[in-house]
């Protein structure tokens, strides 16, 4: 084609040989400089491969393989953005791995695509109760009651949070790395500063 400077090639990794594949790309490589054009390689998806990534992310976390699953569900989100259920499956893998700011918002993203999503609200809201985010909990478990009011469990968990809620409102707190340290008097700060750096 006339006045043509640069061309795509379009290919699908791991459809031939490894060898085959490599010499198709050279020889297209050859031919672009003998033209004088600059080729741009790009990788041909076929339609299955996020579902396919999707499956061999559920088996890794059936297997304990997290950082594999953490990958393919990554993938397999970059692959199909709208999809909440690889978000969901990227956030239990990072979860499990104590990335506990990846699977926040891995969870916020199935969440946003899907409000519904019930396994990652009650997955997401489990995460900030065991970060002492007794607050955010009930907030996301009260929205997952919304979208699923057959969900009694939920509001069972959801008036004992309350309770856990209105006992602590009664304290102050020190936060430390790990620990919250309670304490009723305003003068026992220090001392529950001590003991949370001991912990």
């Amino acid at each position: 084609v006339p006045g043509v400077s640069r061309v795509a090639v379009l290919w699908q990794p791991g459809g031939l040989g490894e060898r085959t594949e490599k010499d198709m790309l050279k020889a297209a490589d050859v031919a672009a400089r003998m033209l004088g054009v600059r080729l741009q390689f790009v990788e041909a998806r076929g339609p299955d491969e996020a579902l396919t990534l999707a499956r061999s992310g559920t088996a890794a976390i059936e297997n304990q393989r997290f950082g594999d699953a953490l990958k393919a569900f990554t993938r397999a989100a970059a692959l199909q953005p709208r999809d909440a259920s690889h978000c969901f499956g990227a956030g239990v893998a990072a979860f499990m791995l104590g990335q506990n700011d990846v699977a926040r918002a891995r969870f916020e993203c199935a969440l946003a695509l899907k409000p519904g999503h019930l396994q990652a609200a009650v997955w997401l809201g489990d995460l900030h109760y065991r970060a002492g985010r007794l607050g955010e909990a009930i907030a996301i478990y009260e929205t997952a009651t919304q979208y699923s009011p057959g969900a009694t469990e939920l509001r069972a968990q959801v008036a004992l949070w309350r309770q856990e809620l209105e006992l602590q409102s009664r304290f102050h707190e020190v936060r430390t790395d790990h620990f919250t340290v309670l304490f009723e008097a305003a003068d026992d700060e220090p001392l529950a500063r001590a003991a949370g750096a001991r912990l």
